[in-house]
């Protein structure tokens, strides 16, 4: 579950993830990219300084972590 979502320090808006589904890790999400709405701006940075991060706070139960992936 996401719990909260910055980039830049800017909220995220539903319309910044697509959903797709992984044979590998079940439900999965794509941030930033331009195939939702012709309104969304694709994010960017040019810096590898502190510019162009994004911050994901998530809640996973313990019964959804894939062991393989936990290591």
């Amino acid at each position: 579950m996401l719990i909260s979502c910055l980039y830049n320090g800017e909220r995220c808006q539903a319309t910044d993830f697509i959903p797709f589904l992984s044979s590998s890790f079940g439900r999965c999400y794509t941030f930033n990219a331009k195939m939702k709405s012709n309104e969304s701006r694709v994010r960017s940075t040019t810096d590898d300084g502190g510019i162009g991060k994004l911050e994901l706070q998530l809640y996973a139960h313990s019964h959804q972590y894939i062991s393989y992936i936990a290591k």
